[in-house]
């Protein structure tokens, strides 16, 4: 796969409904999101079935940023190539440490804006190498 930041992007399908890329984030924006996460600073999931470290982090512009660029992505279907996805301003940054779970569960969907709700959960992972 090649990087998530080129115009060329392209997106691995796993499943239905299921895509991967890779180095959909700069470093510099891993390490912006850890550094306003660990300001706010990580609580204990309060739901049932999840077991880690947690914190909602309120920015449009990041958002904004997330879905002009998942835009560019080729998702090897002319029915979604040129899509503008909206997301909404805020998200939660978990952070795991040994032993610690998310079970199994579904998330509901939520308001976007005025009437528009979710239908779709957007995942990035942090790994070491954003550290």
């Amino acid at each position: 796969m090649r990087s998530a930041l080129n115009k060329t992007d392209t997106a691995l399908c796993l499943a239905p409904g299921v895509w991967i890329t890779s180095n959909f984030l700069k470093p510099a924006e891993c390490q912006e999101i850890l550094g306003l996460a660990e300001a706010l600073g990580f609580r204990l999931a309060s739901q049932e079935g999840r077991h880690k470290g947690e914190v909602e982090i309120i920015r449009t512009d990041i958002s904004n940023r997330w879905a002009d660029r998942l835009s560019t992505i080729d998702f090897g279907t002319t029915a979604l190539r040129g899509t503008r996805y909206l997301f909404q301003p805020h998200f939660e940054v978990y952070q795991y440490i040994p032993d610690q779970i998310d079970e199994p569960h579904l998330d509901i969907p939520v308001p976007i804006q005025n009437d528009i709700r979710s239908t779709h959960t957007f995942l990035v992972y942090l790994q070491d190498e954003c550290v």
